[in-house]
């Protein structure tokens, strides 16, 4: 079996039998924008539009010919092998890529009437290394400053414990609640905020001009009104 491997939804490419010959290389994402030129001006002009592109990552697989058992059927792997999901891969620990697998998987014979076969998977991935295992929570109950280590802001998930009307501020985002029962989930990845158990969307409680983001290096929490605890998840991850 090769030493390289790789986990798609938590399921590896060595429970399926699945050789890997070759892991997607880790790419930098592209800046978006646009060029334009500028009459009288030497080159071109670059206006970036604030977004990163998504990476295209490419996976070589060979599938050998076992008896007993010991490779899954490419029937098997390739319901395995679509959707969208988590990948992670052996040469790069403690990193994972929210990607997507949306194009046909073709399994091409090694050699002409043999059962080997080789194939490849294309990813269409998030222009983030998301840190796995996640970081533990984030716990406060006073102001204080949290670190974001990584070199990517990041978009955490804020629990807030209090009744009432409060603010709170996280990283120089001011957010303004009103009405609140118990507390509320300030979720930055789904640019929702809701109730203590999820069931429930209370946006219009919440006033704010964006979700917090969490900055590279020092990121200031602090509220006024009756808060108990913030609780931050928050999501490190890295360009």
């Amino acid at each position: 079996m090769s030493e390289l491997s790789f986990t798609w939804n938590g399921k590896s490419s060595e429970d399926f039998g699945v050789a890997v010959t070759r892991l997607p290389d880790v790419l930098s994402a592209e800046i978006r924008g646009t060029t334009q030129v500028v009459t009288g001006r030497d080159g071109t002009l670059f206006l970036p539009d604030g977004a990163l592109g998504e990476m295209v990552l490419l996976a070589e697989c060979y599938l050998p010919y076992e008896q007993g058992g010991k490779v899954a059927s490419m029937d098997a792997i390739r319901a395995w092998l679509r959707g969208s999901g988590w990948w992670t891969q052996s040469d790069v620990p403690g990193r994972r890529f929210r990607a997507r697998i949306t194009d046909a998987i073709s399994y091409q014979p090694l050699v002409v009437g043999f059962a080997d076969r080789v194939f490849g998977v294309t990813l269409y991935a998030d222009p983030y290394q998301y840190v796995f295992p996640e970081a533990e929570d984030v716990v406060m109950t006073a102001a204080g400053t949290i670190v974001n280590p990584a070199t990517a802001a990041s978009r955490p998930r804020i629990t807030i414990t209090g009744s009432g009307d409060y603010s709170v501020a996280v990283g120089g985002c001011l957010m303004d609640f009103e009405g609140i029962s118990g507390g509320i989930v300030v979720d930055g990845e789904l640019q929702e905020c809701l109730s203590l158990d999820g069931a429930q969307l209370l946006n219009s409680q919440a006033a704010m001009e964006d979700f917090p983001m969490l900055q590279p290096g020092g990121n200031a929490v602090s509220w006024t009104g009756n808060v108990t605890k913030v609780t931050i998840t928050p999501r490190w991850r890295y360009l």
